[in-house]
């Protein structure tokens, strides 16, 4: 892209902090989702290798 550099700029950093936040958005939209998972897991596993 043959941009002016303001233009360029800007262009960069818009897209940049796009990147960014949809990176944090796609964390913080899996964690409620995962977590329940984990919690499942981490119950049945932990007290079966205590008690067996």
């Amino acid at each position: 892209m043959d941009l002016p550099g303001p233009i360029h700029d800007i262009f960069v950093v818009f897209l940049g902090s796009i990147i960014i936040l949809g990176g944090l958005g796609v964390v913080l939209l899996m964690i409620p989702l995962i977590l329940p998972f984990h919690w499942d897991w981490f119950l049945f596993v932990y007290p079966y290798s205590i008690f067996h």
